[in-house]
């Protein structure tokens, strides 16, 4: 069997065990379709949250997705368009969370990464321990890193 490029997008089993952990904690949000022409899926089911890493139009290596995260078993936030792009604006995260938005999953450069923003630290300790649980499910390494350290680990391997 011939491996993916590494440019490929995001590897399936790195999605599936992202969209487990999600969905395990969260109402998982996030838009599907082309230009204007696009809705908002709202899901609780890991297979359905696995799409928001491959959708063609929001693509996550290109960091035009946004993952948003509210509470399970609540309506789902009434996002707008304009919604996508306060997603990417931190000094806003205010207006997401007046609208039940509990948190955020979002790309980094090429999608090698993901950032999770919670709004709350209850909510954080939840997915941070569903990301674990599924890592040990997945028999793969979990470090929970911040941005600085993260920026330093990758100034050393570069070294």
């Amino acid at each position: 069997m011939v491996p993916s490029p590494l440019d490929a997008g995001v590897p399936e089993d790195v999605s599936r065990l992202m969209a487990r952990a999600l969905v395990s904690h969260a109402l998982v949000t996030f838009p599907n379709g082309r230009g204007n022409k696009f809705t908002f899926i709202h899901t609780d089911q890991a297979e359905e949250a696995q799409r928001a890493f491959d959708a063609e139009y929001f693509d996550w290596t290109q960091r035009g997705q946004a993952i948003f995260l509210s509470a399970l078993k609540s309506s789902p936030p009434a996002l707008l368009k304009r919604h996508i792009d306060i997603a990417f604006k931190p000094e806003k995260f205010v207006e997401l969370a007046e609208l039940g938005v509990k948190g955020l999953t979002l790309p980094g450069v090429d999608g090698d990464v993901a950032g999770i923003y919670t709004f709350g630290d209850g909510f954080r300790n939840e997915v941070i321990n569903a990301l674990r649980h599924e890592c040990e499910r997945a028999a793969v390494g979990f470090r929970n890193v911040t941005e600085k350290d993260l920026i330093h680990e990758l100034g050393a391997v570069s070294n």
